[in-house]
């Protein structure tokens, strides 16, 4: 292939609050883009740098309205494009996938 041809292009992190649903998970809290994870299981909480972060009071079609179109262009203009969602069983994973 040729080199010419490729360019790279920053990973973007996207990141949906969730409220834990049981005592003993780790609790997410988010201040700016800043994300921490506070596992009670370990010594201290670790900080992520996100570039959005959505509250858990946005619904799965606000994250699909603003994330889904950049992505589909990248896409569709040839380059790859991935949706990556995780997070505990009974999240909202599938509620993103399938919505409306």
């Amino acid at each position: 292939m040729d080199e010419g041809l490729i360019k790279p292009q920053r990973v973007r992190t996207i990141v949906k609050i969730q409220q834990p649903s049981s005592p003993g998970e780790a609790d997410v809290s988010a201040q700016g883009n800043f994300v921490e994870v506070a596992d009670p299981r370990a010594l201290r909480p670790k900080q992520f740098k996100a570039d959005f972060v959505y509250r858990a009071t946005s619904s799965p079609e606000d994250l699909i309205l603003c994330e889904l179109p950049p992505l589909l262009e990248c896409v569709l203009s040839g380059t790859d494009g991935i949706l990556l969602v995780s997070g505990p069983s009974g999240g909202e994973q599938a509620s993103l996938l399938y919505s409306p």
